[in-house]
């Protein structure tokens, strides 16, 4: 007996730290949701609840405060299309663009998975939702589902074979809005037999509430009808796109502003632009504006504000695919072709000690008297200047930006930029990075001279790139800094593989000791050759090896100086099983990578089209972190792009779904020992976490021993930072006392020596 206690007790304290690992986990996220483009909001009793680009938050009336939220604080998923509060139950129904739907009670989410994850051959897209006594009518496109919202579950589900815009109870039946009309079943019959449903109208609505017993419905267009009992049809008011139930009122909203009916009396007011409206009570109503949230009370045209506009500080995008980071600013920009063409409108995100700021494409053109094009390819922050960077477009060149203007723009009418279509002057910039010495570079798409560099005094120059002459969607730009070459990577990322090495020899201002190569097949360690991939990203790590994303995964070139004698000088990362197979799989076989980041510690954050993110050890054999939607807060299994700030071991993470950022345990070392700490300090009795020991120099030694010399831990820094868990060889945790840190530098010429205390 008393061995089966011992072993239930190692297992719940087991249990138990692994949850506080977990959470220690989680606690390292941060998310940067946008709230842009409001398309619902919806009051409770104390708050209102606005939602924004797929991103919900609610502002308290009582005590004007903010609280955003995100999977970082209980939702189950991401990107919500609907939302509808229901006052019987005190419950915020949200239903997700996947059709995942959660219910927000008392400061908890449920999730309600069903129908998500219900396998139909049907389309399952959600067409709109309608609260009701204490249930949630939810049309999709294949039927409705009713969700009980006091029990917390499915109540019924129908698959009606008709795309459903709006559903409810009236007339004592179950109704069904359709794209061929309205359909009822009577509330005393079986409402799964098919053959109890009837064409009750051949008006096709969108959206329809009951008031007073009466009927109202929008049409597809921004008609309002009365539809009674006898389902004859009686215009009401035109002008308005959609209907909702608040209590015991009808809010209509439309291009002719909002009405609110309550009992028999109508009220109308008139607003600038379509927007959500939300009036629960009388004589008082809520907007979102391009600005933020705003509250109004008053009655008629009398209403007066009674708040200032409400807006979490965001960004101005949701999916970014160009990111930046240096010297504490990240700047991040939208997608152009073949990527986000879709959501790219030009608009530039900075964020500056926790703050965003906001460049837009019309406050470009308004300001400098440039024509600026939407869909931004790169961006390129000086190593000098945080202040200054650089955007490149895909049809109007390059434009400078200095403290967030607009300072100039670059084409082929004032540098060496080549226009790639002489019918249309098209100039076509594709990627930007800096060198180590200052000097901007940049990828000029299907031209003679491909690569373009500006030095710091303003100056032009072009080359030549064999094999990649004239050819379009040039995409990735590498400069290597630490192979003892400052090669020029170039690739091509449309279509099929195609790829060049510049070599100017460390003279970029002179032309006749460069050489080029271009490459289009890659050949691995076995022999096997590649000559149909799509390449997708490089990146440099700190001992000068090149790795190389494709659609089917990666590729590592150990002397990339080889290149020019051996251009097959490739191989794949073999892992092994492990299993007594002798057996190893390639690293990320058949992975689409999308973005490849190296660490200060040497280790690769490794981005993926569709499944979420790895972090591997520095020789690729060991996978330290692998997160996605089901594991992280991430929001979308898509990564676009990667940025690392290497001094807080943040590392910022675009996806599809929004920005999110995630702290490593792995900073730039530093210079010498100045400013060595360790926290927390003291480690008190009830703290269970990692202790962190941090201002080492790059890869130190770190010994951590008791008062008499005993070695209790021994660990290589990550970077400038090591972590430990309070715990001895033996894996318990150690006693109360004074611990000695030590840590010596690679070359071992520089130690230092700094202490923790445990209270237990």
């Amino acid at each position: 007996m008393k061995k089966r206690t011992l072993t239930i007790a190692l297992f719940l304290l087991s249990t138990f730290c692994l949850q506080i690992q977990a959470q220690e986990l989680y606690n390292k996220w941060q998310s940067y949701s946008s709230y842009v483009s409001f398309t619902d909001i919806t009051e409770a009793d104390a708050e209102v609840f606005a939602l924004a680009d797929g991103n919900l938050f609610s502002y308290n009336k009582e005590d004007e405060s903010i609280t955003e939220y995100s999977k970082l604080n209980g939702m189950n998923d991401a990107d919500v299309d609907f939302i509808a509060y229901d006052e019987g139950s005190g419950t915020l129904l949200l239903v997700y663009s996947n059709q995942n739907i959660d219910l927000y009670q008392n400061g908890d989410f449920f999730n309600l998975p069903d129908l998500k994850e219900k396998t139909i051959a049907a389309d399952k897209s959600v067409l709109g939702v309608q609260i009701q006594s204490g249930k949630a009518f939810i049309a999709t496109a294949f039927g409705l589902v009713v969700v009980n919202l006091e029990k917390r579950e499915i109540a019924e589900s129908y698959l009606f074979d008709r795309r459903t815009n709006s559903a409810l109870i009236a007339y004592d039946r179950l109704l069904m809005f359709t794209d061929s009309g309205v359909y009822g079943c009577p509330v005393t019959e079986n409402s799964y037999d098919k053959s109890k449903w009837t064409l009750l109208s051949d008006y096709v609505g969108k959206q329809a509430a009951l008031h007073n017993g009466v009927l109202y419905v929008v049409s597809k267009g921004e008609d309002v009808i009365l539809m009674k009992s006898d389902w004859s049809i009686t215009p009401y008011i035109s002008g308005y796109h959609s209907v909702r139930n608040q209590k015991n009122r009808l809010v209509f909203t439309g291009k002719q502003g909002a009405a609110f009916l309550e009992g028999d009396v109508l009220e109308k007011i008139s607003l600038e632009t379509v927007t959500p409206v939300s009036s629960a009570q009388k004589g008082e109503y809520w907007i979102a504006t391009e600005t933020g949230l705003a509250g109004y009370k008053g009655s008629a045209e009398n209403y007066k504000p009674i708040n200032e506009k409400i807006k979490p500080d965001s960004p101005a995008l949701k999916a970014f695919y160009n990111l930046d980071f240096q010297n504490g600013t990240l700047v991040a920009s939208s997608g152009g072709p073949f990527r986000l063409s879709g959501i790219a409108p030009g608009n530039v995100s900075i964020l500056q000690n926790g703050s965003w700021k906001t460049i837009r494409r019309q406050e470009v053109m308004n300001d400098a008297g440039y024509e600026y094009f939407e869909q931004l390819l790169s961006v390129a922050i000086s190593p000098d200047d945080p202040d200054l960077f650089y955007t490149s477009t895909f049809r109007h060149g390059i434009f400078e930006f200095r403290a967030e203007k607009c300072a100039d723009r670059f084409g082929n009418h004032n540098s060496l930029i080549q226009a790639n279509d002489p019918a249309y002057p098209s100039d076509w910039i594709s990627a930007l990075t800096f060198d180590s010495q200052g000097n901007l570079w940049a990828l000029n798409s299907k031209v003679s001279h491909p690569l373009k560099m500006m030095n710091k005094k303003g100056e032009w120059f072009h080359y030549s790139l064999s094999g990649l002459e004239n050819i379009e969607g040039l995409d990735r730009l590498l400069i290597t800094r630490n192979s003892g070459k400052s090669q020029k990577w170039i690739l091509s990322c449309f279509k099929k593989a195609n790829g060049a090495v510049l070599d100017d020899n460390g003279t970029p201002e002179d032309y006749s000791d460069d050489k080029t190569v271009h490459f289009s097949v890659l050949t691995d360690q076995d022999g096997n050759s590649f000559s149909s991939l799509l390449f997708r990203c490089i990146t440099e790590d700190h001992d000068g090896k090149l790795w190389l994303g494709t659609e089917s995964g990666l590729f590592l070139f150990p002397t990339p100086q080889r290149i020019f004698t051996d251009n097959k000088s490739c191989y794949r990362i073999k892992v092994p099983r492990n299993d007594g197979t002798n057996l190893a799989d390639f690293l990320l076989e058949n992975e689409s990578i999308t973005e490849i980041l190296t660490d200060p510690a040497n280790r690769k954050w490794i981005a993926t089209a569709n499944n979420g993110i790895y972090l591997i050890s520095a020789d690729g054999l060991t996978t330290i972190h692998h997160f996605t939607t089901a594991n992280s807060p991430l929001p979308s299994n898509e990564i676009l792009a990667l940025a690392l700030d290497p001094q807080e071991g943040r590392l910022y993470i675009a996806s599809r779904l929004g920005l999110i950022s995630f702290i490593s345990d792995a900073i730039e070392g530093k210079s010498d020992y100045t400013n060595v700490y360790a926290y927390p300090n003291p480690v008190r009795p009830d703290y269970n976490g990692l202790i962190t020991v941090t201002g080492l120099m790059h890869n130190s030694l770190v010994k951590i021993t008791d008062i008499g010399n005993n070695l209790i831990y021994q660990a290589n820094s990550l970077g400038g930072q090591l972590t430990w868990d309070g715990r001895n060889a033996k894996g318990n945790r150690v006693s109360s006392g004074v611990y000695l840190v030590y840590g010596t530098s690679e070359d071992q010429k520089k130690g230092v020596v700094t202490k923790i205390l445990f209270i237990k």
